[in-house]
């Protein structure tokens, strides 16, 4: 499967100049400044998020980090107490018929409709919709060998999340937002979802926001990784510039006590961003770095860095570390 490249954005929670841009009707979604909390665990703090039109942006982040909460929010269907969140340039809280025509929103589990038959919920679904595309969702169905005849509630989870996804994509919206979409499905099954994502993208570029705890997943298919960390966004941008852009750095020793100096030393590096120690070696995540500055710096320590190559999830690791 193509992999797609992207183009480096700022961090958004922290550039001005992005901010007065998410204001633009011609974005699918911008999330200004959302704030949303449980009781006293404030879940997003601050985020700011903006998707550009005909992108595809994974969602990353660890579990309980708020990714469900942050696209329940980007959708209307959580209120934050603080920001706002517009969908092509509304409220997305008070969006009209007109806006929602637009979006299609695919929960991590499916069980809405589970008294219906597939066909018949395909069918009421598909009534709410002017532009809702019966051809599409047939041949996705007879692909992925989703049976009509069956109630929702008697298929498997994985079944169920396929009737959800047919459900979500039917009427061809131009921003597609999913929510662990491949959570329950086989490896197969994941592989044809990614596919069809795809060919939605290129067919009427539509722009695409879904999370995933499967690094590999989003190395597949999307150009743009957005992280969310402690409540806010702390990268969103290019995967191809990230991995470009984060280095990751080996040092070996067996000394404790040297292993704990180094801890140390790193920390007060310019662009640090986190470490830890693996067995005799400390790991540590930097920003901007390059051939010279270990160079330096293992001359000012006495022992060999060695920086390593390391794919997606290793930096994911290593920016919510």
């Amino acid at each position: 499967m193509e992999e797609k490249g992207g183009t480096m954005s700022k961090l958004v929670s922290s550039d001005p100049q992005q901010k007065s841009v998410v204001t633009s009707d011609a974005l699918p979604l911008a999330m200004i400044d959302i704030e949303k909390s449980y009781g006293e665990a404030k879940v997003l703090d601050g985020v700011n998020l903006a998707l550009q039109p005909g992108s595809i942006t994974g969602l990353l982040g660890r579990n309980a980090s708020g990714k469900t909460t942050l696209i329940r929010t980007a959708v209307g269907l959580l209120q934050p107490e603080v920001g706002e969140s517009l969908l092509f340039g509304r409220s997305a809280w008070n969006s009209s018929a007109e806006v929602r025509q637009r979006v299609g929103y695919v929960s991590q589990r499916f069980s809405d409709l589970n008294f219906l038959k597939v066909s018949t919920a395909i069918e009421l679904i598909g009534s709410f919709y002017d532009r809702w595309d019966g051809a599409l969702v047939e041949r996705f169905r007879h692909e992925w060998n989703v049976p009509l005849s069956s109630k929702i509630g008697k298929l498997s989870f994985g079944q169920q999340q396929k009737v959800g996804i047919l459900l979500g994509i039917g009427h061809r919206p131009e921003l597609l937002i999913l929510d662990e979409p491949v959570a329950s499905l086989d490896p197969v099954a994941r592989h044809d979802f990614l596919r069809a994502l795809l060919m939605l993208n290129d067919e009427i570029n539509q722009t695409i926001l879904f999370s995933s705890h499967i690094t590999t997943d989003i190395e597949r298919v999307a150009a743009d990784v957005a992280i969310l960390h402690e409540g806010k966004i702390n990268y969103h941008g290019g995967l191809d510039n990230l991995k470009e852009q984060v280095q990751c750095l080996f040092v070996r020793s067996n000394s404790t006590d040297k292993q704990e100096t180094f801890f140390r030393e790193f920390g007060e590096l310019d662009g640090f961003i986190s470490s830890r120690i693996d067995g005799q070696r400390l790991q540590v995540w930097v920003r901007d770095w390059n051939v010279d500055k270990s160079e330096e710096l293992s001359k000012s320590i006495g022992i060999p860095i060695h920086i390593e190559s390391v794919g997606l999830e290793e930096l994911f690791m290593g920016m919510t570390s």
